[in-house]
């Protein structure tokens, strides 16, 4: 598989090679959605149970709900939160030992 991509990058930049970083993704995404003869399946139908979506497949009225992002956040938080208590926990445990 590393020499697929390999091959597949330096197809894409050809003549500049130290931007192979940008195009990684790409890549990646083609290789991925990319039916494979000894499966007759992409990885990404395996993986998912459906095929990819292209962005040239996305509608352009399609709107994306903040929800997820918001319970993130909101997990984030509480995480941050958790973490600050602990540290409280363990300072004030040092204070009482010295």
């Amino acid at each position: 598989m590393n020499g697929t991509i390999q091959r597949s990058l330096s197809k894409v930049v050809d003549a500049h090679p130290n931007t192979w970083d940008e195009y990684l993704d790409a890549v990646m995404f083609g290789l991925r959605t990319k039916k494979q003869i000894t499966t007759q399946h992409s990885p990404y139908l395996l993986m998912f149970g459906r095929e990819a979506r292209y962005p040239s497949e996305v509608p352009e009225h399609y709107l994306i709900d903040n929800a997820m992002e918001d319970i993130v956040a909101v997990e984030e938080l509480s995480e941050d939160i958790k973490i600050q208590e602990s540290h409280e926990g363990k300072n004030k445990t040092q204070q009482h030992c010295v």
